[in-house]
């Protein structure tokens, strides 16, 4: 992953990512499993660890872009929440923890693909493993790739949403040989009247490429489902979320 990748895009991140849908399956699944002490790989500004220290876990966060970790303590501020998190600067390969470490790991809202290649996606899950806790789980949830959105992909911006001050466009460049997309992203202030461009890239897998990568990480699939509501892992749905478990 690119250092600082998200750096000018951290200010509107909240705006652009205002998606709540998935965050009761990550407090659900850490109150079930009585998790404590939990490992927010790409936490970013906070969307998904905020909840659960809210909810009383202990987070620690990394992400490559300290402007977005700035947005999550200033969202945070100087309540006693501020106690129960510990935030990286860091690409999460980078990270060093001693094993069994965490009681969850969770890469949420396609962090797993900003591992832009087969070797570091095998990397981060075999040291989420080793990081992993005997009973303890790991969460992935990615988008789930449609052959035939990569196959009529059109190389110029079109416009993908409007939002109440802004709207977003999207230009996608697949390259079918690594599996990686290139999605260039123009966001377009309709009150200041500027543009903001980001360019970010995404490998995509498919779902008999992740059931190998997590044989060979010794890694057990506890549950898997096609969308938060836990519709069942099939191709018409959106996600692809995996419940994982160390292989004993």
């Amino acid at each position: 992953m690119k250092k600082a990748l998200f750096d000018n895009f951290a200010l509107i991140y909240d705006q652009d990512m205002d998606k709540k849908d998935d965050i009761e399956l990550y407090l659900n699944y850490a109150k079930k499993n009585q998790c404590y002490k939990i490992l927010d790989i790409g936490c970013g500004t906070g969307r998904v660890s905020i909840p659960l220290i809210k909810q009383g876990h202990l987070i620690v966060g990394n992400d490559i872009s300290k402007k977005m970790l700035d947005v999550f303590k200033k969202k945070i501020g100087k309540s006693d929440n501020r106690k129960k998190y510990y935030l990286f600067n860091l690409n999460a390969l980078d990270l060093t923890f001693s094993n069994e470490t965490f009681d969850m790991i969770i890469m949420a809202y396609d962090v797993f693909l900003h591992f832009t290649t087969l070797e570091e996606q095998i990397d981060i899950l075999e040291k989420c493993r080793s990081w992993l806790k005997t009973s303890g789980i790991l969460i992935i949830d990615v988008f789930r790739q449609h052959y035939k959105e990569l196959v009529d992909y059109k190389d110029f911006y079109m416009l993908d949403y409007v939002k109440r001050y802004f709207a977003r466009f999207k230009c996608i460049l697949p390259n079918f040989d690594s599996q990686v997309n290139i999605l260039n992203y123009k966001y377009q202030d309709l009150k200041k009247e500027k543009e903001i461009m980001r360019t970010n890239k995404v490998r995509w897998v498919s779902y008999s490429e992740f059931l190998l990568m997590f044989k060979l990480c010794r890694l057990n699939i506890k549950e898997s489902f096609g969308n938060y509501d836990k519709t069942p892992c099939i191709y018409s749905q959106p996600r692809m979320i995996f419940i994982l478990e160390k292989e004993i």
